[in-house]
């Protein structure tokens, strides 16, 4: 066919390489559960002045700790660590049979997590780690009691500055779409008015609960924003509680109507990491948040001409 180049595509019968590593990186606004609770950075420092077995909590088939805690240049340097109680992985190679990992008897598989904390915006820069210990893990394990009140904190999702100012400046909501991702969600929904639905589609077994809200004259908008909250909140529980938040909504109650994707618009980068082994460093994990939170301290200082951290 004329027109059409092909491609030889070269085969290798050597061993695969692994792909280079990448972190991804998300942001969230650290809130206090009461006006009582500790400062989150206090809470912090109360849990690294413990032994490492003091810092443990449990959550289920894993412990989890805060591992490293470290100040530098007005930031908190952080390291999470999630202990793998149950089954292991093993050592398997393209030619050799699956084999044992031998540890010793005091030892467990683990998971590391970093993370950056700017104490005068409150904000929390995070790893991704699938495997690790996740956003909703770290919540737990850094909640704590006194004078028989419950204290933690909430983790909201870091939309885009350009996202945000939409949304501040909405006018009408004709239409939310959210969809619930029911193995992910846990009890992390049962204060959003729908707790039935939830767990009816739990009790059926559904993967997954869509909800459908429309008006053309437009929604309460106050108590639609109200429950946005509620939705953002939910995301810092548990990344994959919910796969789908779109809104359509305009300025004006007679203005045209725009789309934002509440998931799409989150804070997000991809941090490409040179290969040094099979577990990437903390340092070159800190260093990846750092250019991160720079990154975005700048751009939200060009976009609004404020201080230059992230706000």
């Amino acid at each position: 066919v004329t027109g059409v180049q092909t491609c030889a595509l070269p085969i290798c019968l050597g061993r695969s390489a692994a792909p280079e590593p990448v972190v991804k990186i998300y942001a969230y606004k650290v809130l206090l559960n009461h006006d009582a609770t500790k400062p989150f950075e206090e809470r912090l420092a109360e849990c690294a002045a413990k032994t490492l077995p003091e810092r443990l909590t449990d959550h289920g088939s894993i412990k989890l700790r805060l591992e490293d805690f470290q100040r530098r240049n007005g930031l908190l340097e952080l390291n999470f660590v999630s202990l793998r109680l149950g089954s292991a992985p093993v050592r398997v190679a393209e030619d050799r049979p699956a084999a044992e990992i031998t540890i010793g008897d005091d030892e467990f598989f683990g998971e590391e997590t970093a993370c950056l904390y700017d104490p005068a915006s409150r904000y929390l820069v995070t790893q991704y780690n699938h495997y690790g210990p996740r956003i909703s893990g770290i919540r737990e394990t850094l909640r704590y009691g006194e004078n028989g009140v419950s204290h933690g904190y909430e983790f909201v999702p870091k939309l885009h500055p350009t996202s945000e100012a939409r949304i501040r400046g909405l006018g009408l909501v004709s239409r939310v779409e959210v969809s619930f991702a029911i193995p992910d969600l846990g009890h992390s929904g049962d204060d959003l008015s729908v707790g039935e639905s939830i767990e009816l589609a739990r009790a059926h077994g559904a993967q997954r609960l869509d909800i459908v809200l429309g008006s053309r004259t437009g929604l309460v908008i106050g108590s639609i924003t109200d429950w946005l909250v509620k939705l953002r909140r939910l995301g810092g529980h548990e990344d994959a509680a919910i796969s789908k938040l779109i809104v359509r909504a305009s300025e004006e109650e007679d203005g045209p109507r725009e789309t934002i994707d509440l998931l799409a618009d989150r804070l997000c980068k991809d941090c490409p990491l040179p290969r040094t082994g099979r577990r990437v460093p903390l340092e070159m994990r800190l260093r990846a948040l750092r250019e991160a939170h720079h990154e975005w301290s700048r751009r939200r200082a060009a976009s609004k001409c404020a201080p230059t951290r992230l706000a």
